[in-house]
């Protein structure tokens, strides 16, 4: 499973990538958290979203969209779908090396 998804992320191919994410664990944690598969179905339905999907053991879940403004328009359909104030939603990019980080706030 991993040759192919680490191909495409070699490759830098947002499509292939999604096509290959897998993550065993949500077998297990989505019947019983019902709120992070919400969040995964929902992120996963909208539009310009190539797939959704939960972060290791959860409760994280992430998505890849077409390009920033499909990630942007994706965070208001999930805030106008999910009426959590607890809910944080944030967009990003992924980097071709290493770690960087960014201060957005002071």
């Amino acid at each position: 499973h991993a040759g192919p998804l680490l191909q495409a992320m070699s490759a830098g191919d947002p499509v292939a990538i999604a096509q290959h994410l897998r993550n065993d664990l949500e077998a297990v944690v989505l019947p019983e958290y019902p709120q992070v598969a919400e969040l995964r179905s929902v992120l996963g339905n909208c539009s310009g979203i190539l797939a959704a999907q939960m972060s290791g053991s959860g409760p994280s879940v992430f998505g890849i969209a077409e390009n920033p403004t499909a990630a942007q328009a994706a965070v208001e359909q999930v805030r106008q779908a999910i009426a959590d104030p607890d809910l944080k939603l944030w967009v990003t990019q992924t980097i071709s090396h290493g770690i960087q980080t960014e201060t957005l706030l002071r």
